[in-house]
């Protein structure tokens, strides 16, 4: 079978995987548990494709979220595609979290913003134009500071509980479709400058000697 695209997700409290072709999804996975991904991500992949009778340099690429999201979920996540591609060989498409539901919105003639909690009253945001142009890049905004004008102007994507998303949120299926867009116009990323998207400087919790 030929350019088999596996996408990974570890941005956030699910762990999602999907093994694709370039026209169609072969299997999607999702796991709703927090704390298991570097645990279980290891063994799925592996029974994932010894299931399919496939190997890794049978995949002509390897997909994975780079964030904003959980600290340790982007880690586990990166530094198991990294180990897989030293060669270069899968090729690395590395999708942000931003844009991977900014995608889904595309060509419909409204700006769409992404609202992704990443604690307290701290949200990360990016803006898109109609075309996935990116307006700015991602920030770390209050959400009680954000002026929001006429919901008719734009699409909101969103994880906050009282504002209404446009889209669904943590879909495997997004980044695999966002994958291939990226793998036909061959936009690919290096293992040398495949790095988490933190936004900001990770602080350890706890006290400081």
């Amino acid at each position: 079978m030929n350019d088999l695209i596996l996408s990974i997700d570890t941005s956030s409290s699910y762990l999602g995987i999907g093994l694709s072709s370039n026209k169609s999804n072969i299997l999607v996975f999702n796991l709703y548990k927090k704390n298991i991904h570097d645990k279980l991500l290891t063994k799925y992949i592996s029974d994932l494709l010894n299931d399919l009778d496939i190997l890794i340099q049978d995949l002509s690429a390897i997909a994975v979220n780079i964030g904003p999201g959980s600290f340790t979920g982007l880690r586990v996540g990166i530094s198991f595609v990294k180990a897989l591609t030293l060669d270069e060989k899968p090729q690395i498409i590395a999708v942000s979290s931003t844009e991977n539901y900014a995608y889904q919105l595309r060509n419909m003639n409204k700006i769409i913003k992404i609202f992704l909690n990443s604690h307290s009253n701290f949200y990360y945001y990016q803006s898109f134009n109609e075309k996935f142009e990116s307006i700015n890049d991602c920030k770390l905004v209050d959400i009680n500071d954000f002026e929001f004008q006429s919901k008719s102007d734009y699409f909101l994507v969103t994880d906050k509980s009282d504002l209404e998303s446009d889209i669904s949120l943590n879909k495997i299926e997004y980044l695999m479709e966002l994958s291939r867009f990226k793998f036909n116009n061959s936009l690919f990323t290096s293992n040398d400058l495949l790095i988490p998207n933190y936004v900001q400087d990770f602080k350890p919790k706890g006290k400081t000697i």
